[in-house]
């Protein structure tokens, strides 16, 4: 019952979200032909992080979300990577989380210093990485438009 033609993914999300078991009617147009589809609602369960290696010994992390626990998740996996590797940190469409479990996998890949800001009823207060991450191999990271929030 909801036009979706130019909302933000996040707005469809929104209007799709229900209880599980519960139905979801989409309405769709392609081409120029319609079609209805009634979908049933179910529980997603998906690992928050999840490590493979690619050839060439890169080591590839994604995060699904940071949800408790997956900063340290992040952090046993670089810790566990063959020596010499270099790391692809995947967020993409990633949308956020936990803001503490974020600063704590991004504590894998730096030596301290300053992760985020954030405001409190007009206080600035910060949040930083703890010592002693990999600094000394290669790091690139994933982002795109669904890498929101603490991703």
């Amino acid at each position: 019952g909801h036009a979706v033609t130019g909302l933000r993914v996040c707005d469809v999300v929104a209007l799709l979200r229900g209880g599980a078991g519960t139905p979801v009617v989409l309405h769709l147009t392609r081409d120029g032909a319609d079609l209805t589809e009634t979908l049933r609602r179910e529980q997603l369960h998906t690992e928050p992080v999840t490590v493979r290696e690619l050839p060439g010994g890169i080591t590839v992390i994604k995060v699904a979300s940071f949800s408790r626990g997956s900063g340290e998740q992040v952090r046993a996996a670089v810790r566990a990577a063959k020596p010499g590797a270099g790391f692809m940190l995947d967020l993409r469409g990633n949308p956020g989380g936990l803001v503490t479990e974020a600063v704590t996998a991004a504590s894998a890949f730096l030596d301290g210093g300053l992760v985020a800001t954030y405001d409190v009823r007009g206080a600035q207060r910060a949040l930083y990485a703890s010592p002693g991450g990999d600094t000394a191999r290669p790091l690139v990271t994933l982002v795109d438009g669904g890498t929101m929030s603490a991703a």
